[in-house]
């Protein structure tokens, strides 16, 4: 059928951002629509190449949000979904607003997904699910969530890594294993800070060849250690940010108004932003860097992170090579390191 030969070409070259291609696709999807009338995943799929398109140039966060809304409320309100339904769920899941609703997303997909084992795409499909959840719950970490050490947190990302580790069990054989394998566990060592595993993994990566994915989950790994750092709550970053974002704009001499224009909102979000009562997150502060023609680094003055990231990471690997020593240790080895380390403590308290 015409409709979901356009639908894959979709699917085949959006994770590849090839400009050109997407503008192709969405030409064969709009004349298809001029055609034969409105068609609900057409109609979606032209959303999923927007958003593609917002990510590439504008990486306006809550446009794509709003684009991807419109997404899930169709398919809140279908009684019945085809498995390209659940593909372009799976494509747009990371962009749900709350941490329940995306579970929601996931539980429906997944049961929908079941009934179409048969499918080629099936297994893939369950592991973009996974994957865009992943995605959605690195920028919770950051932005929905004050407390860096977050119980709660945590463990909801367990719970997701515990399902996507299963899936690929389940799923993948051979190389395809190892490499999806591979590429989950770095990545739970980027989320949990365990950054023995992230070499190990980078380096495998490297010699097996998979150079595209080992810079990609090397950006990742750089993008996560840089903003974890922040010790400081939601209030105090948003107004070191947007008094910074402020002050650039008036030395450059550009209106709210044209500001405002030029980053694609309107201007009561720059007044808010800064006075410090919007969050500003990953996707906006680079587009805001760019527009004021100014490197990140520029809106976070006020907030030292490079003494913080150096020690954290270099902490962060003496740690893990400690608890695999201990592993190794007797018991009553074990028992006198702690008794050295509590004099140590205690010096350390009276000096």
């Amino acid at each position: 059928m015409l409709k979901y030969k356009l639908i894959d070409e979709l699917f085949s070259v959006g994770g590849n951002h090839d400009l050109e291609k997407s503008r192709l696709v969405e030409a064969k999807l709009l004349e298809y629509l001029n055609t034969y009338g409105d068609d609900a995943q057409i109609c979606d799929a032209l959303s999923i190449l927007e958003i593609s398109a917002n990510e590439s140039e504008k990486n306006d966060l809550d446009l794509s949000r709003e684009l991807a809304e419109s997404i899930f409320i169709r398919l809140s309100r279908a009684d019945v979904w085809d498995f390209y339904d659940i593909k372009i769920l799976a494509t747009v899941v990371g962009y749900a607003e709350t941490y329940q609703q995306m579970c929601k997303l996931i539980d429906k997909a997944l049961k929908k997904l079941e009934e179409h084992r048969h499918e080629a795409k099936y297994g893939s499909t369950k592991l973009c699910i996974y994957m865009n959840a992943l995605h959605r719950l690195s920028r919770a970490k950051f932005f929905d969530i004050e407390d860096l050490n977050d119980t709660k947190w945590l463990k909801k990302l367990e719970k997701v890594f515990v399902s996507y580790f299963d899936a690929i069990m389940a799923i993948c054989e051979g190389d395809d294993f190892a490499l999806h394998k591979t590429i989950a566990e770095v990545r739970k060592g980027i989320f949990f800070e365990k950054y023995e595993p992230v070499k190990e993994g980078l380096t495998s990566l490297t010699k097996a060849g998979h150079v595209e994915i080992c810079r990609m989950l090397d950006d990742e790994f750089q993008e996560f250690s840089y903003f974890s750092t922040f010790r400081m709550n939601k209030k105090q970053y948003n107004a070191i940010v947007g008094a910074n974002v402020k002050e650039e704009r008036k030395a450059r001499k550009i209106p709210v108004a044209v500001f405002a224009e030029m980053l694609g909102v309107t201007p009561y979000i720059i007044h808010m932003v800064e006075a410090g009562y919007r969050s500003v997150d990953v996707i906006r502060i680079r587009k805001i860097a760019k527009a004021l023609n100014v490197c990140v680094d520029t809106l976070f003055v006020g907030i030292d992170r490079s003494v913080v990231i150096r020690a954290k990471s270099e902490k962060k690997l003496m740690m893990d090579k400690i608890e695999v020593m201990l592993k190794k240790l007797p018991n009553e080895d074990i028992a006198h390191l702690v008794r050295m380390t509590e004099s140590l403590l205690e010096s350390r308290e009276q000096h």
